[in-house]
């Protein structure tokens, strides 16, 4: 179904919204869906450096990141997956 059907199927149950309210309960709607199904995974890599403990992960692929699925260290072909936290972390950074 493209955004004109659904347009015009939410207006035919609500009449009083606007095609630009109707857009964006719909986008809405998608991301509220998407965040709670966890439907959308993408991977992403990117270099760490020695005796770094923070990064800007937003520059990863370009986008925001929802959640931290798993953690894979090493190369290509030879990677392992990093096991989860508990509880705090104790490490200071030298900043």
């Amino acid at each position: 179904m493209n955004a004109k059907k659904m347009i015009e199927l939410l207006q035919q149950h609500h009449p009083h919204i606007g095609e630009t309210e109707a857009y964006i309960l719909i986008n809405q709607a998608k991301n509220e869906f998407c965040q709670d199904t966890e439907i959308v995974k993408n991977q992403g890599t990117f270099t760490t450096t020695a005796g770094t403990l923070l990064y800007d992960l937003n520059l990863l692929a370009g986008s925001s990141i929802l959640k931290i699925l798993d953690v894979w260290i090493g190369d290509s072909g030879s990677e392992i997956k990093a096991s989860r936290l508990q509880g705090t972390l104790k490490i200071k950074d030298s900043v």
